[in-house]
């Protein structure tokens, strides 16, 4: 676990091709959850029809003392046709 105060990054490449949103306005997103208190911190992007790699990043400061565990998800709409690529997924705890 990061040390209490710590500040946590997570960074994805995302790349889509012929993706096609089929839910009006879903997104790409990364995702940091810490438990037990539910502290989160994303960042997402709108879904197009191609777009070539782009950097995903979530922030969370001020890392709490009294996580249980932390969740990181990279999540795309269920409703999406088409391919979206996830590459140099990484966490760093500073």
């Amino acid at each position: 676990m990061p040390a209490p105060g710590n500040t946590l990054e997570l960074n994805a490449f995302v790349k889509g091709e012929n993706v096609k949103d089929l839910t009006a306005g879903g997104r790409v997103y990364v995702l940091i959850q810490v438990f037990p208190q539910g502290t989160t911190s994303g960042n997402e992007l709108s879904l197009k029809e191609d777009f070539d790699w782009v950097l995903l990043k979530a922030t969370l400061e001020n890392f709490p003392k009294e996580a249980e565990s932390i969740r990181v998800s990279l999540v795309v709409p269920t409703l999406t046709l088409g391919k979206v690529y996830f590459d140099e997924i990484t966490l760093i705890a500073k």
